[in-house]
C-alpha cells in the first residue's frame, strides 16, 4: 500500500464565494490527522511489523520464549488482522467514499475512537465536518453512533458541522444534522450563523431546510433577523451577492429589510451596486407593500441614499428603480452632496446626463459650497465639464476658500480641463480668499504642461501680481524649490529683484527652503549676482541657510561668495546659528572654510557657549579642536564649563576639563564667587573626579638621581585664605562641605582627598583631635574619680553598719569633707567642660550645631546634666539613688570617651568597625526580643513551679540568660524529678528543645554571620565613616574664626611628594600610603585598548561626517544631471519645433 500523510479533503473549486473575511475556501485544501506519518498510515505500519514478526519467529524456531514475549506477540496479531480486515485503509478516505464497513471498523480502534471530537492539525475540522462536506447523511448517523458531537466547532472561525453544510449546500448532510440535534442557530466567532453562510454562498435548498426547522422550533424571528458582530444580517449578504432566489426565501420568511449593518447600510443599498435591479425592486416593492413609503429615502451612516450608492457605482438602471419608487433626486449627505455631485466626483458623465435630463440641479452647493463643475473640473473630465457649462453651470462659482473650479483643476495639474474652462471664459485672473489666482497655484506644480496652459492662456500678465500677504509666485516656487516653475515663471518676466516685507531677497526664501538647485538656478540664470544682501533683521541669505541648517545650500553659496563672517543686528554670525541648532554637518562646513571661531554676540556668547549650553557634545569636539577657547566669559560671569555644569552636561564638562584650557576655565568666580568645583561637585560629580585626577601630577626621572615626584594640587579644594570674596559669600569655599552634603562616596575616596585629608591632619586637625581627647580624658578622670570614691566610702559605712553588703534603706548621714571637696571637683569639671561648649560655640559654631542636631553630642551634654544631679548641693547625703546615678555616670563617660577615639591611630578603624556592625545587631534584635517574649510566657506557665519562672519579669531575664548558655538542665530536670514531674513534663522538653535550637543555634549563627560575613563591607563603610569624620572636622575648621596667621598655616595650594633613595622610612610610608590608587607607570594594556575605543570612535564620528558628506555631492550630482536633461529636452523641443516651421 502506498504511504500517504495527506489526503485531498474538500473536492471545490477555487472560485467559491469568500466568507464574512473575504477567504476563499480552496479546493486545494489538504488536512493532516493528528499524529505523524506513521500515525496516519498506522495500518500499513503495523501490517509491515507483523510480517517482519512473523519472518523472525520462523528464522528461531527452536528459541524459548518468556511469557512476556507471548503476550506482546499475542497481541500485536490479534491488532494486525483487525487492522488487516480494514484493508488499510484511512478514515479521512473512508468518509469522503461514503463506505459505512470502513468507517466502523477504523472507528473501533482506539487511536480513532478517542479522538472521534478531535480537530486536525491543518484546519482544525473534525470528522463531522468533513463528513457534512462531503453530503454523507449515513457517515454522520454512524460517526454519532460512536460518540461524534453534532454541534463541534472547528475551523479558524470557530464554526459548526452545519455551517459547513450550509457552506456548500449540503441539503442531506444539513437535514441528518438536524435530525440528531444540531442547533440550527449555532454561531461562530462571528456570530455567523449557517443561515448567513447559506446567504453568502447561495445554498438555497439549505436555507430552506433551517428555516422549515426554525418554523418548527418557532424561533424564525430570532434567526432569519439574527446579526453577526458587525450588524450583517442574513438580507445583506443575500443581497450584497445579488442572489435573487435567497431573497425571495428570505422575505417569504419574514425577513426585515429595515435592518442597517454597522454602516448604517439596509439591504437595498448593497442591491443598489449592482447592474442587475431585480433585487433592488423586489426590496423597494416589498417595502412599498408593507408602507415604508420614505424607504428608499433611508440613509447610511454618511447620510448616502440608495441613489447615492447607484451615482457611485455609475449605475444609471438602480437609479432609474430609485426614482420610480419615489427617490428624491436632491437628496443631500451630510456633507451636503447630491448624486449629481457623487457622479461628478467620479467623472461619470453618462450617469450625470441622466441626472440632469430628470432635473438635477447644477448649481448645488456641498458643505464646502462646491458645485458639481468643481468636481468635475477635479475628476479631469473634459465632456463632464462641458456638458454642465452647457446645462448653466457657473463657471466662476466659488466654494468656501473662494477657489473657482479653474482654481482647484490648476492647483489638481488637470491640464485638458484647464484649456476647457479658459476656452470657455472661465476668468484666469480671478482671486480666492487669500488673494491667490492660478499662477499662484502653478507655483507649486511640477507639470510643465499645466504650467504653460496658464502662462500661454492669460497667466503670463499674472506673474508679478502679489496675494494678500505680497507673496509673488515666484517666492512661492522658490520656496518650494520647484525649478520646473522657477523657470516658466522667469522666462515670462517674472522679477526676481523684488523684496519682501522683511527685506528677503529670492536666495532668502530659496536658502530658507533648504532648495540648493534653485540657488544654483536663481545665481546661474538670472541677474541677480549680489549674494550677500542683507533683509531687515541684518541677515544675509547665508545667515537663513544657517538657521535651518542647510549645509548644502551653504556650500553652494561659500563657493558663490558668500561671506559666512559677518553678523546680523543680533551679533549673531553663521557659525552661531549652525551651533545652536545643533547642525553638526553645517559647523564643520564653516570651520572647514575658516570661520572666525570665538566671536561674539551681544551676550557675549560665543559659538562654543552655545554649544555647550544645548548639549551639543559633537559640535563642542569640533570647536575645541579647531581651537575655540572655552574660557570666555559671557555678560552673565559664565564660561562654557560653567553653561555645562548648569545644563547638567556631563561630556561637554569632561571634553573641557580634558582640553589644555582646564585650569584657566576653573578659576571663573564671576558667577558665584565660588570656582566652578563647588558646582561641579553638587551637580557633575563625574566631571569632578576628571578635575582631581588632572590634579595629580606625576613626574619620573628628575635630574641624574633620577627621582620621582608626584604633586597634589588643592587650589580648587578650597579657597585661599587671603583672597578677598567675590560677590555674596557666606564663608569660604571648601569642597569637604560639599562633598559630605551631597555624600559623593567616589570623591571622598579620591587620592587627591585622601592626599588633602593626610596634609591637614598633620598640619593641623591631629592637634586639635588630640587636644579635644585630651579634655575629654580629664573630665573623664575628674568626674569618674571622685564618684567612685563616694561610692566606695558608702559601702564601707554600709558595711560597718549592718555586717553586710544590703543596701536597700540604708542611708549614709554623717558628714564627710571628703566627700564635699569630691562634690566640688565634680561641679567643677562640668563647669569646665561648659566652659568648652561655649568657646567651640563662638569659634566654630556650624560645627557645633550640626553636632546637636545630629545628637553627636547629646551624651555628653547628658553626663553633664547628670553629674550636676549628682553633685548638688555639695554636702547633700550619699543614698542608693545617688550611688545608682553615679555608677551611670562613670559608666556613660567611659562610653562618651571612646566615641571620641573613633580617629585616633590604631584603635580608631576597629571601634568604627564595631559601632557598624552594633548597628546591624541592634536592627536584628527586635525580632530576637520577640522570641525570647514568646519563650519567656511558655516557660512561665509550664516552669512556673520553678523560683526562676514564678513571674514573667524573672523568666524572661532567666530566658535572655539562657540565651548565652546558662541553661541550667541540671537544676531544672533534678527538681522536676524530685517532684515527681518529670514524666508530666513533656511540654517543658518541647520548650527548652526549641530554645535551643532557635536561640542558641540559629540566631547565634545569624549574629555571626551578619557581623563577620560581610567583613569587608563593613571595613569599607568604617573607612568611609572615618574620611566622612576627617572632611567634617576640615569643614568645620574652614568656618572657625581663626587668626590670618593660623588660616595661613593650615592652607597649602600643594603637596610635593618625592620618592629618592635617601628616604626616611616614615617618608616611604607617606608615598605609599598617598600613592596606593595613582597609576605611576606608563599606560597599561588595558588603558591602551582605552586609548585605541577612543580614537577608533573619534575615527568612527568622522567616517560618519564623510558619509553624509558623499550623501549631499550624490544629490547634488543627481540634481546637475537631471538639470542637463531638462536643458537638453527643452533644446531639443526647440530644434524639433524649428523644423517643423521650416518644413
Amino acid at each position: 500500500m502506498k504511504n500517504r500523510s495527506k489526503i485531498q479533503a474538500f473536492d471545490h473549486k477555487s472560485d467559491d464565494h469568500p466568507n464574512s473575511n473575504g477567504v476563499r475556501f480552496s479546493g486545494k485544501w489538504k488536512f493532516l490527522s493528528w499524529g505523524s506519518k506513521k500515525n496516519i498510515n498506522r495500518s500499513s505500519t503495523v501490517e509491515n511489523g507483523i510480517n517482519t514478526m512473523l519472518n523472525n519467529a520462523n528464522e528461531q524456531p527452536n528459541k524459548p520464549k518468556s511469557v512476556t514475549d507471548c503476550t506482546v506477540n499475542n497481541s500485536l496479531v490479534s491488532l494486525g488482522f483487525t487492522v488487516a480486515n480494514t484493508k488499510a485503509r484511512d478514515l479521512y478516505q473512508a468518509i469522503k467514499k461514503g463506505s459505512l464497513e470502513e468507517i466502523r471498523n477504523l472507528v473501533t480502534l482506539n487511536y480513532y475512537h478517542d479522538k472521534i471530537n478531535s480537530l486536525d492539525k491543518e484546519n482544525l475540522f473534525t470528522f463531522m465536518h468533513y463528513a457534512a462536506r462531503y453530503n454523507r447523511s449515513d457517515v454522520i448517523g454512524c460517526l454519532i453512533d460512536f460518540g461524534a458531537d453534532v454541534n463541534s466547532k472547528g475551523g479558524k472561525d470557530g464554526i459548526a458541522p452545519l455551517h459547513v453544510a450550509s457552506q456548500h449546500n449540503c441539503t442531506e448532510a444539513a437535514q441528518s444534522l438536524i435530525r440528531f440535534g444540531a442547533t440550527v442557530h449555532v454561531n461562530s466567532k462571528t456570530k455567523n450563523s449557517p443561515l448567513h453562510y447559506c446567504c453568502k454562498y447561495g445554498s438555497d435548498g439549505v436555507a430552506e431546510i433551517i428555516l422549515r426547522e426554525t418554523e418548527r422550533l418557532n424561533i424564525t424571528e430570532k434567526i432569519i433577523n439574527h446579526p453577526d458582530n458587525e450588524s450583517y444580517y442574513p438580507i445583506h449578504f443575500a443581497a450584497l451577492y445579488n442572489n435573487k432566489a435567497m431573497i425571495n426565501i428570505l422575505l417569504k420568511y419574514g425577513a426585515s429589510i429595515i435592518k442597517k449593518n454597522v454602516n448604517g447600510r439596509l439591504p437595498s443599498h448593497f442591491a443598489a451596486e449592482h447592474k442587475d435591479t431585480a433585487i433592488l425592486e423586489d426590496l423597494l416593492q416589498c417595502a412599498k407593500v408593507k408602507g415604508l413609503k420614505d424607504y428608499v429615502a433611508i440613509s447610511n451612516n454618511e447620510g448616502g441614499t440608495a441613489l447615492h450608492i447607484a451615482a457611485d457605482v455609475g449605475s444609471v438602471v438602480a437609479a432609474e428603480a430609485c426614482l420610480k419608487y419615489g427617490a428624491e433626486i436632491e437628496a443631500q449627505t451630510y456633507e451636503l452632496l447630491t448624486p449629481l455631485h457623487v457622479a461628478a466626483k467620479n467623472g461619470n458623465c453618462e450617469f450625470a446626463e441622466y441626472l440632469m435630463k430628470k432635473g438635477a440641479k447644477v448649481n448645488s452647493k456641498d458643505n464646502e459650497e462646491r458645485t458639481c463643475l468643481h468636481y468635475a473640473a477635479l475628476s479631469n473630465n473634459i465632456s463632464l465639464t462641458e456638458l454642465m457649462i452647457q446645462q448653466g453651470a457657473d463657471i466662476e462659482a466659488r466654494d468656501i476658500r473662494g477657489h473657482t473650479p479653474l482654481h482647484l483643476a490648476v492647483n489638481k495639474g488637470c491640464t485638458p480641463v484647464i484649456k476647457k474652462l479658459v476656452e470657455l471664459g472661465a476668468d484666469i485672473t480671478a482671486t480666492d480668499s487669500d488673494g491667490r489666482h492660478c499662477v499662484h497655484y502653478i507655483a507649486e506644480q511640477t507639470d510643465s504642461s499645466t504650467i504653460q496652459a496658464v502662462l500661454e492662456n492669460g497667466g503670463k500678465e499674472l506673474v508679478d501680481h502679489p496675494d494678500n500677504e505680497n507673496l509673488m509666485p515666484l517666492r512661492i516656487a522658490a520656496m518650494k524649490g520647484n525649478l520646473t516653475a522657477l523657470y516658466h515663471l522667469v522666462r515670462n518676466g517674472a522679477s526676481i529683484d523684488t523684496l519682501d516685507e522683511e527685506g528677503n531677497t529670492l536666495l532668502h526664501i530659496a536658502a530658507k527652503g533648504n532648495n540648493r538647485d534653485t540657488i544654483k538656478q536663481i545665481l546661474a540664470h538670472t541677474s541677480m549676482k549680489d549674494i550677500n544682501t542683507r533683509n531687515t533683521s541684518g541677515q544675509k541669505p547665508i545667515h537663513i541657510a544657517a538657521i535651518y541648517g542647510h549645509n548644502r545650500v551653504m556650500q553652494n553659496m561659500i563657493k558663490n561668495g558668500a561671506d559666512i563672517n559677518s553678523k546680523d543686528i543680533y551679533s549673531y554670525y553663521p557659525l552661531h546659528y549652525t551651533v545652536k541648532g545643533g547642525y553638526t554637518a553645517a559647523v564643520q562646513l564653516l570651520v572647514d572654510k575658516n570661520a572666525k571661531i570665538d566671536v561674539l554676540d551681544r551676550s557675549n556668547n560665543t559659538p562654543i557657549h552655545l554649544a555647550c549650553a544645548n548639549g551639543h557634545q559633537e559640535i563642542t569636539k569640533i570647536l575645541l579642536a579647531s581651537g575655540a577657547d572655552p574660557t570666555t566669559i559671557n555678560n552673565q560671569g559664565l564660561n562654557c564649563l560653567d553653561l555645562a555644569i548648569e545644563n547638567d552636561q556631563t561630556e561637554i564638562g569632561l571634553q573641557i576639563i580634558r582640553s589644555k584650557y582646564w585650569e584657566k576655565a576653573l578659576e571663573n568666580k564671576e558667577f558665584d564667587g565660588h570656582t566652578p568645583m563647588k558646582r561641579l561637585i553638587e551637580k557633575l560629580p563625574i566631571v569632578a573626579n576628571a578635575v582631581m585626577d588632572r590634579c595629580i601630577t606625576y613626574t619620573s626621572d628628575i635630574g641624574d638621581s633620577k627621582e620621582k615626584q608626584i604633586v597634589f594640587n588643592f587650589s580648587y579644594l578650597e579657597a585661599p585664605p587671603s583672597k578677598t570674596k567675590t560677590k555674596n559669600t557666606e564663608d569660604n569655599y571648601s569642597a569637604a562641605s560639599s562633598i559630605l552634603s551631597h555624600n559623593r562616596i567616589k570623591l571622598m575616596q579620591h587620592p587627591l582627598i585622601r592626599a588633602y585629608r593626610h596634609y591637614k591632619w598633620n598640619s593641623l586637625l591631629r592637634y586639635h583631635y588630640y587636644g579635644r581627647c585630651f579634655i575629654n580624658l580629664v573630665f573623664l578622670l575628674a568626674v569618674c574619680t571622685p564618684v567612685s570614691l563616694n561610692i566606695d566610702d558608702y559601702y564601707k559605712a554600709v558595711r560597718n553598719q549592718t555586717g553586710n553588703n544590703a543596701v536597700e534603706q540604708i542611708t549614709v548621714t554623717q558628714y564627710s569633707e571628703e566627700v564635699y571637696t569630691r562634690n566640688i571637683v565634680v561641679f567643677s569639671a562640668v563647669v569646665f567642660n561648659v566652659f568648652i561648649h561655649v568657646t567651640r560655640l563662638v569659634f566654630v559654631p556650624s560645627k557645633f550645631m550640626k553636632e546637636i542636631t545630629a545628637y553627636t553630642n547629646i551624651l555628653e551634654i547628658g553626663i553633664e546634666l547628670m553629674a550636676l544631679l549628682y553633685c548638688l548641693p555639695f554636702q547633700q547625703q550619699t543614698t542608693i539613688l545617688k550611688v545608682q546615678i553615679g555608677a551611670m555616670i562613670v559608666f556613660l563617660s567611659f562610653i562618651n570617651f571612646l566615641m571620641q577615639l573613633k580617629r585616633a591611630f590604631g584603635v580608631g578603624l576597629y571601634l568604627t568597625m564595631f559601632l557598624t556592625i552594633m548597628k546591624t545587631i541592634i536592627r536584628a534584635s527586635l525580632v530576637i526580643i520577640l522570641f525570647l517574649i514568646a519563650f519567656a510566657i511558655a516557660c512561665n506557665m509550664v516552669l512556673r513551679q520553678l523560683p526562676e519562672f514564678s513571674e514573667l519579669g524573672y523568666a524572661f531575664i532567666r530566658v535572655l540568660t539562657m540565651m548565652v548558655g546558662d541553661i541550667s538542665y541540671r537544676e531544672i530536670f533534678q527538681h522536676l524529678y524530685d517532684t515527681n514531674q518529670l514524666q508530666n513534663s513533656g511540654l517543658a522538653l518541647i520548650i527548652i528543645v526549641l530554645f535551643v535550637v532557635i536561640i542558641n543555634i540559629a540566631f547565634a549563627n545569624l549574629l555571626v554571620g551578619l557581623a563577620v560575613g560581610d567583613i569587608n563591607e563593613v571595613r569599607s563603610n568604617a573607612d568611609i565613616s572615618l574620611i566622612q569624620m576627617d572632611l567634617s572636622y576640615i569643614s568645620s575648621i574652614g568656618t572657625c574664626h581663626m587668626p590670618k596667621w593660623l588660616q595661613k598655616y593650615a592652607y597649602q595650594s600643594a603637596l610635593v611628594l618625592r620618592n629618592h633613595h635617601k628616604m626616611k622610612l616614615r617618608e616611604k610610608h607617606v608615598w605609599n600610603k598617598l600613592t596606593e590608587d595613582v597609576r605611576l607607570q606608563a599606560p597599561t594594556e588595558n588603558a591602551m585598548e582605552r586609548y585605541n575605543g577612543i580614537n577608533i570612535i573619534r575615527e568612527m564620528r568622522q567616517q560618519d561626517l564623510n558619509i553624509k558628506d558623499l550623501a549631499d555631492k550624490f544629490t547634488d550630482f543627481r540634481s546637475d544631471v537631471f538639470e542637463r536633461l531638462f536643458v537638453m529636452q527643452n533644446m531639443l523641443k526647440k530644434l524639433s519645433n524649428e523644423d517643423t516651421v521650416l518644413i
